[in-house]
């Protein structure tokens, strides 16, 4: 991200670059974020199941 904006700062990338940069940059969070709400739910779903608290 700092290198496409960078690269527009100094007219060696264009305004798309940059954009898709940052599109790229949120879509890797929102993975991010949907892989950990997935992970804790599979914990929930495995703790229910067993009857045992796991995140200790």
């Amino acid at each position: 991200m700092k290198s496409a904006q960078y690269s527009y700062e100094t007219d060696m990338g264009s305004f798309l670059d940059l954009l898709d940069a940052y599109r790229m940059y949120q879509e890797s969070r929102i993975m991010y974020y949907e892989s950990v709400t997935m992970y804790l739910k599979m914990i929930a779903e495995l703790e229910k199941a067993t009857g045992l608290n796991l995140k200790n």
